[in-house]
């Protein structure tokens, strides 16, 4: 070592200053030292307690997504499940207003033949009143006419 520019060697006592120099500049950075190295003890510290908490975290989000995953294919197979049931429901309401739409029109020409056959009916009934009128005419007609020839 060197003491400035004219290099000459130091000397016992400057060297013993200079040690004991470095050892009273190193003894009051120890509690520094001590300070930093605490820091960073408790920095890895809550470094490590941050990853675990993340780790966790993690595992609880995707934990979560399988979950919702699940539930949502649960609730998407009961939907399809659903359509399904309301499809065949449809069916069989449309098939049940179809037999329905058939049996109307077959009650429609029931009474449209009963009507047929009630004014057939009527009209008969009516001819039959109308010749029954004249028989009762000539009936009477004929009634009077032999009391008529008793009286004579």
């Amino acid at each position: 070592m060197t003491n400035g520019p004219t290099e000459q060697p130091l000397s016992n006592d400057e060297l013993r200053q200079l040690v004991a120099s470095n050892a009273r500049a190193i003894a009051a950075m120890q509690p520094k030292i001590d300070a930093n190295a605490e820091a960073i003890a408790e920095l890895r510290q809550a470094t490590a307690s941050t990853s675990q908490a993340v780790s966790t975290l993690g595992a609880e989000i995707a934990a979560g997504f399988d979950r919702s995953r699940a539930d949502l294919d649960a609730t998407t197979a009961d939907v399809i499940s659903m359509i399904g049931s309301i499809g065949e429901e449809i069916s069989e309401t449309s098939r049940q207003v179809q037999v329905l739409i058939e049996e109307g029109r077959a009650d429609r020409i029931t009474a449209q033949r009963q009507r047929e056959q009630a004014e057939a009916d009527r009209q008969a009934n009516d001819r039959e009143h109308s010749a029954f009128r004249e028989q009762f005419q000539v009936l009477l007609a004929e009634i009077s006419r032999i009391w008529q020839r008793l009286s004579a």
